[in-house]
């Protein structure tokens, strides 16, 4: 027979065999667990990555069409501006033409002193100043009744 001392031995031998063996096998399992984790959270971070940037391009798409837009709309309102202004200019100055041929001829007794030569051609400034600022206190009338007409609410 075998001494006790010897059946003790082998005993906390297997003893320890088994429990190497089972924190050797826990161990392996517990690897196993990390690499899926790291695997789930790897496509995870991988399928959040691609939705961002899916969104960052939708967003950026939209970002870029409504600076078009902005684009577009200042260049129409810059167009429109600048058309309006050539027209009342234009207004202007075919309303001063007209209020200058509808004066009265100059009768030989109107100026019976004869004065300075310069004296017609001041006088016929400020005539031309008046009648442009007639004209265009006249235009400036009309385009707020324009306006004004354009904001009365139609009712059906």
């Amino acid at each position: 027979m075998i001494p006790l001392q010897i059946k003790l031995a082998i005993y906390a031998l297997m003893a320890i065999i088994v429990t190497g063996a089972y924190f050797g096998w826990a161990y392996h399992q517990q690897q196993i667990g990390y690499e899926k984790a790291a695997k789930e959270v790897a496509l995870r971070d991988a399928d959040t990555a691609r939705q961002s940037a899916e969104l960052m391009a939708t967003e950026k798409a939209k970002v870029e069409q409504s600076n078009k837009e902005q684009t577009a709309r200042l260049q129409d309102a810059i167009t429109i501006y600048a058309t309006r202004t050539n027209d009342l200019n234009d207004d202007v100055d075919n309303l001063t033409k007209r209020l200058r041929n509808n004066r009265p001829a100059a009768s030989c007794s109107q100026n019976a002193v004869p004065g300075r030569g310069d004296d017609n051609v001041e006088g016929e400034r400020r005539n031309n100043e008046a009648d442009t600022d007639i004209a265009r206190a006249a235009i400036k009338l009309a385009n707020l009744c324009e306006k004004k007409v354009n904001e009365l609410k139609v009712v059906n």
